[in-house]
């Protein structure tokens, strides 16, 4: 998978268990954050960006391939949505534990808070 670091894009190279080869992206606050993520879980290869525009791949593929990213958590934030979304609709109040263990996102947000001192 190639491409540049967001919460789409990490979320579903963990989900998939793809490792990410990315592309530094600047002026994104959260990309050291999802950083962090996919090399907990052993999952991307950072390309320079002159390489990547000059065609010079070839080493970025063959560590990319190499690597077996080891995401283990959840990947139900649509179903945790929907529930909260249909709790709402019925009149039942929001309870943010329902989060707790759930997703990606909510993992993420974790290593945000995990991370904060180190990289802001």
């Amino acid at each position: 998978m190639l491409g540049k670091i967001g919460y789409g894009t990490v979320s579903e190279a963990l989900a998939y268990k793809l490792p990410l080869i990315f592309v530094h992206r600047d002026h994104f606050s959260e990309e050291p954050f999802l950083r962090k993520m996919l090399e907990f879980n052993q999952g991307c290869v950072e390309m320079i960006r002159r390489d990547l525009l000059s065609g010079n791949w070839t080493p970025y593929l063959e560590r990319d391939v190499s690597l077996k990213p080891c995401y283990e958590g959840g990947t139900n934030g649509g179903e945790l949505a929907a529930q909260i979304l249909q709790d709402a609709a019925n009149g039942k109040n929001y309870d943010s534990d329902k989060m707790k263990d759930g997703g990606i996102s909510y993992e993420i947000s974790k290593l945000e808070e995990k991370y904060q001192g180190e990289l802001g």
